[in-house]
């Protein structure tokens, strides 16, 4: 299987959710994978397998917009904890 690439993530924060409208996919993707690491049985699993379906800087552009959405919940969040656990 072929990594998808930037090109494939510009389409995906271009395309809007039909159902909502209000959000793009690109946004619901970042919230599914959080909701995964969050609250997901064998989460960091879950969230590695979808990671691995993108290229490198994909992947890194994706556990940015990860990173700035668990820090915009305002919760109490260890960043080199999920770093840590995305690289185990």
């Amino acid at each position: 299987m072929t990594a998808k690439t930037i090109k494939d993530l510009e389409e995906l924060r271009n395309k809007e959710i039909e159902d909502l409208g209000i959000h793009s996919s690109y946004e619901s993707y970042i919230k599914y994978l959080c909701d995964c690491y969050t609250s997901k049985l064998y989460g960091i699993n879950r969230v590695k397998t979808e990671l691995s379906r993108w290229d490198k800087e994909c992947q890194d552009v994706l556990l940015n917009s990860m990173i700035a959405t668990f820090e915009s919940y305002e919760l109490n969040f260890n960043t080199n904890k999920f770093l840590e656990d995305m690289v185990k």
